[in-house]
């Protein structure tokens, strides 16, 4: 155990130990070699701050001093010098740490080894020499089923997933005791547009459909919605189910449509997607659309033959959010497919003039000024 400096918070040698003036430390510990032993208030030790550091020199300098503990831990985090080496990546560091006998498995107060920091920063050569050790690769968060192929996998760690899955991790190891909250190593990397982690994962057997509950949301509606459409095209090849449904009725050309990516709502009806799907109160990728203004994207769906008299629960159709909106392009293009949707009425009796009189803009003006003057708009229904 190391021993606390009482009332004093900085140390000279901590000083030293952090900076990497090794002749400094060297100074200090000659004229009291007990020193390095010394902890702060906070449990930081000289061999702490220089394996965060990277300052090997001085690392192979304590460790050979009177009463070095070599595990000793932070008193809040309980982090040990070997997770700071590993998650900073200061490889030769953690290999002389290991030598000098630092637990390669030891857990902070997160539950998370040096391992899973060294994944999750992306180390594949730390990553190695602990799995070598004998490092639990499969090792659990505490908020969650989270293993280091998780953190590696969302970070886009090509390099790291390939050694945890070599050293036997299990792909799709979120199956094993799941929360239902816990997303797939697939589904993070699909929603961080990592292609090679991506096609990695399903080469060795991922779940391509595999749902992050209670959202129910499939990799390909996070690849879609995030515009990675290299994902999304490697789901489609690799059997994504192109209309998978979330939670709320959503699905990936929804989410496609509402972030205004024409290339993956283009390709997601190449593969077949259902072009008029609706979401639980009925309303389809063309209300979505319509709603946000996206002219191209209306375009799109329209010469894909979205239907613009489709209605929600509300009866409301796309010219009706277009209208509520001010989206004046959005409405003219709409009206210019069915001249009669400009008399057209929710079931609660409001006409597209009536939605855009509730708004306040300059565009709302416009909108409305166009339905009277183009489309005889009644002011009195």
């Amino acid at each position: 155990m190391p021993r606390t400096s009482g009332t004093k918070f900085h140390q000279p040698i901590h000083q030293a130990a952090f900076s990497g003036f090794l002749d400094m430390a060297k100074l200090l510990l000659e004229k009291d070699p007990t020193c390095a032993a010394v902890a702060r208030s906070d449990g930081v030790t000289a061999i702490w701050a220089a394996a965060q550091e990277g300052h090997l020199e001085v690392v192979r300098h304590l460790v050979s001093c009177p009463g070095i503990d070599v595990n000793a831990a932070t008193t809040d985090t309980l982090r040990t010098p070997i997770h700071q080496a590993a998650e900073n990546g200061h490889v030769d560091i953690v290999k002389l740490l290991l030598i000098v006998h630092a637990k390669h498995d030891q857990p902070d107060n997160e539950n998370i080894t040096p391992l899973w920091s060294a994944a999750q920063e992306g180390y594949d050569e730390i990553v190695q020499i602990l799995i070598d050790r004998g490092a639990d690769k499969e090792i659990i968060s505490p908020d969650g089923n989270r293993r280091p192929i998780h953190q590696a996998a969302q970070n886009g760690h090509l390099g790291v997933v390939k050694k945890l899955l070599e050293a036997g991790a299990k792909v799709d190891s979120h199956k094993d005791g799941y929360d239902n909250e816990t997303p797939s190593p697939l589904w993070l990397a699909a929603e961080e547009g990592h292609f090679e982690v991506a096609e990695l994962l399903i080469q060795k057997g991922a779940d391509v459909n595999f749902p992050k509950y209670p959202s129910k949301r499939s990799p390909i509606h996070q690849a879609a919605q995030n515009g990675h459409i290299k994902v999304v095209r490697l789901l489609i090849e690799n059997n994504a189910d192109v209309d998978a449904r979330e939670e709320d009725g959503f699905s990936p050309l929804m989410l496609a449509t509402l972030e205004r990516h024409v290339d993956i709502i283009s390709l997601l009806l190449e593969h077949g997607a259902s072009v008029d799907a609706e979401e639980k109160d009925g309303m389809t990728a063309l209300h979505i659309a319509s709603q946000e203004g996206h002219v191209q994207v209306i375009q799109k769906l329209l010469d894909e033959g979205a239907k613009s008299s489709a209605t929600r629960i509300s009866r409301s159709r796309p010219i009706h959010f277009a209208a509520q909106n001010g989206h004046f392009e959005a409405v003219k293009l709409l009206l210019k497919l069915d001249p009669d949707d400009a008399h057209t009425e929710t079931v609660d009796d409001f006409t597209p003039l009536c939605l855009a009189s509730r708004g306040d803009t300059a565009s709302h003006l416009e909108v409305a000024r166009y339905l009277i003057d183009e489309y005889n708009a009644a002011v009195i229904p």
